[in-house]
């Protein structure tokens, strides 16, 4: 959930103007990266966190960290086509959300289950939507 946070908010600053938004994108990366070790990320978390930071290198418009960042997205892109940790076809997944709540309480309800979702690990989840596989492959 964090590694989501720190990405939504590198995208924000990303779209800004200001004069520091690039700096502060730069941060949320670096924050985003902390993550990158975690072991239930899922492959869109990945390929997006890459996708992201790739822009950060294209905003900046230097040649000198845009090839090694490309690279490295290559190399995960072909790693995630490879494994069947994300389908194909499917554009949803969900991110596990560690209640502080009693065990036997659910935070999905009627109203909230298009945005909350139970995972694979009958935890809350928070469900996204994102490109297919082979739609994020094209993009890189």
């Amino acid at each position: 959930m964090h590694r989501l946070s720190s990405l939504a908010e590198a995208m924000v600053h990303l779209k800004s103007t200001t004069s520091e938004s690039l700096e502060n994108a730069d941060r949320c990366m670096a924050a985003a990266w902390t993550y990158q070790l975690d072991t239930d990320q899922t492959p869109q978390l990945r390929a997006l966190t890459h996708i992201v930071d790739l822009a950060c290198s294209l905003r900046r418009n230097n040649p000198k960290t845009m090839v090694p960042k490309c690279k490295g997205m290559q190399l995960t892109m072909d790693d995630i086509l490879r494994s069947n940790s994300w389908g194909s076809r499917d554009d949803n997944f969900s991110v596990p959300i560690n209640s502080t709540m009693r065990d036997d309480v659910s935070t999905v309800s009627y109203d909230t289950r298009m945005i909350l979702g139970i995972g694979a690990d009958g935890r809350d989840a928070l469900m996204m939507s994102f490109l297919s596989q082979k739609d994020a492959y094209a993009i890189w």
